[in-house]
C-alpha cells in the first residue's frame, strides 16, 4: 500500500515535471535571445546537434556506409534494415535520427529569427552566427533528405516551432527541399 502511495507520488511529479518542460520549451518566450552571448550559446547547441548519439556517433556512420556501392549489410541490425530499405518508423535509430536533426533544425531556425534582433559589439560575430545557423539547417535538411527523401521529399521546416499548432509541417517534393537546401547553403556562403 506504502508502495503504491510512492509509485503514484512519483508518477504525478515526474508527469508534472514532463509537461512544464515541453510548456517551457515549446510555448514560452523565456527572453534568452537578448544578449550576444546569448546567441552564440544558442549556435554551440546547435553544433552539438552533430554529436548527438543519434548522429554522428554512432548512427549516421553505420547506417550511411549502407548507401554505399562498396557495402551491403545482411541481416535485421539497423544498417542492414537501411541497405535492404526495409526500415520503418519504429526502428528506433531511425526515428532518434529523425527527431534529432528537426531538433537542431527547429533550434537553427530559432537563431535565424532571434539573431538579428540582438545588438552585437561586432557585426561580423553577428553575420557569422546568422550564417552558420543557415549552414547547419542546411545540413540537417540534406542528411534527412539522403536518409528519407528519395522522390517524395521531406517535411522543410524554416521557421521556429511555437506550439502545437505549427509543430506539423507536411512533406515537400524532393526539388523544393533541395531548393531549399542550396538557398540556405547558398547564403551562409555569404
Amino acid at each position: 500500500n506504502i508502495l503504491s502511495v510512492i509509485l503514484f507520488s512519483a508518477a504525478v511529479t515526474l508527469s508534472g515535471c514532463l509537461k512544464v518542460d515541453i510548456v517551457d520549451r515549446v510555448e514560452k518566450e523565456d527572453g534568452f535571445y537578448k544578449t550576444e552571448e546569448h546567441a552564440l550559446t544558442a549556435i554551440y547547441g546547435v553544433y552539438s546537434t552533430l554529436t548527438d548519439f543519434a548522429y554522428h556517433k554512432t548512427n549516421w556512420p553505420l547506417i550511411l556506409s549502407t548507401y554505399e556501392d562498396a557495402m551491403f549489410s545482411t541481416g535485421t541490425a539497423v544498417p542492414a534494415t537501411v541497405s535492404n530499405n526495409t526500415h520503418s518508423a519504429n526502428t528506433a535509430p531511425a526515428v532518434n535520427f529523425w527527431a534529432t536533426l528537426y531538433d537542431g533544425i527547429n533550434n537553427a531556425n530559432e537563431i535565424i529569427k532571434r539573431v538579428p534582433d540582438i545588438e552585437f559589439s561586432d557585426v561580423h560575430t553577428k553575420n557569422r552566427i546568422i550564417a552558420e545557423a543557415y549552414f547547419l539547417r542546411a545540413l540537417f535538411h540534406y542528411d534527412l533528405m539522403r536518409l528519407y527523401g528519395g522522390a517524395n521529399g521531406i517535411p522543410v521546416v524554416t521557421e521556429p516551432t511555437t506550439g502545437i499548432s505549427d509543430a506539423y509541417n507536411p512533406q515537400q517534393p524532393k526539388e523544393k527541399v533541395y531548393e531549399q537546401i542550396i538557398s540556405d547553403f547558398t547564403y551562409a556562403a555569404g
